[in-house]
């Protein structure tokens, strides 16, 4: 009992940020407990699957008291096999891209990313068991908890960005803290007269008004403007695979919604159809979005 109190206590400083200030993260992902997260996942997983199992037992005569177990299994099931089938290919490819995250580091960013993206779900569990009360309408409570779920999975990877995001800052700034040099101020130069100070000596030696215009971006500038134009550093190999990993990590995450919603679909039925007897699982065939375009097209007809 003292473990799972402990297990929530950590999820309440994820959701309120203290437990991803830059300065922690820039040591590391191990203050993100990995077995407190897991608990947390599994036990509001099971109250939300609870809230969707109850509309197949107030809507079904005789009542399917098995749905709400059955549902109450499947919910967190569905997140860490969804994680087991996508984390390879995601520690993979950062591997090949020089993403500078182990694989345990990133196993605990994204086990915190899926309690905080529960907590979303969990607290939505109230709704959903209110409009099971009220409602017999199977199509309009399919398309709720889709929208619930996608809700909170939007939140889960907001937040998964966001740590990520906060990890490669404060390593840069710890490189750059280890290896750069504070800038020098520029010396005064004295002219025998007084002291020049730097623009002044970079305005005396301005090139004459005679000196051939240069072409710079496109357009001709005379040098006679007076203008200091400078070019923007080429980007680091660092910055290069910096922006290369982005773009893995976003396709990934399509792969994550992808798989989630077909996992979804192959455990099937999480809220019990009307006229079907219970089952654990379905016989396979369609996938998730016929199966949502149906559910639309019931509703609106």
């Amino acid at each position: 009992m003292a473990g799972m109190f402990s297990s929530f206590r950590d999820l309440d400083q994820l959701l309120r940020g203290n437990a991803t200030t830059p300065e922690l993260l820039g040591k590391g992902t191990d203050h993100l407990k990995l077995g407190s997260n897991l608990t947390v996942v599994i036990l509001l997983g099971i109250i939300y699957g609870v809230s969707m199992g109850l509309f197949g037992v107030l809507t079904h005569e005789p009542p399917i008291n098995l749905q709400v177990l059955s549902s109450a299994l499947k919910v967190p099931a569905l997140f860490l096999l969804t994680l087991v089938v996508t984390f390879p290919s995601l520690y993979v490819f950062g591997a090949l891209l020089g993403v500078d995250l182990s694989p345990a580091q990133i196993l605990r960013a994204l086990m915190a990313a899926i309690a905080v993206n529960l907590a979303v779900l969990a607290s939505l569990a109230p709704i959903t068991a209110f409009f099971t009360l009220t409602t017999t309408s199977y199509s309009f409570m399919t398309l709720l908890n889709v929208a619930f779920f996608a809700l909170a999975g939007f939140v889960g990877i907001g937040f998964l960005l966001t740590v990520l995001q906060r990890i490669e800052l404060a390593r840069r700034t710890l490189v750059e803290s280890r290896h750069g040099k504070p800038a020098e101020p520029k010396p005064a130069v004295a002219d025998g007269v007084g002291i020049v100070e730097p623009d002044e000596v970079r305005d005396a030696c301005a090139p004459p008004p005679s000196q051939p215009a240069r072409e710079i971006g496109g357009s001709t500038w005379g040098a006679d403007r007076g203008l200091d134009i400078r070019f923007p550093p080429p980007p680091t190999p660092r910055e290069l695979r910096g922006r290369s990993a982005k773009r893995v990590f976003y396709a990934w995450l399509m792969l994550y919604c992808f798989v989630g919603a077909q996992m979804a679909w192959v455990l099937r039925p999480f809220i019990g159809a009307p006229g079907l007897p219970f089952g654990v699982f379905r016989e396979r065939e369609g996938n998730f979005l016929q199966s949502v375009l149906r559910s639309i097209s019931n509703l609106l007809n």
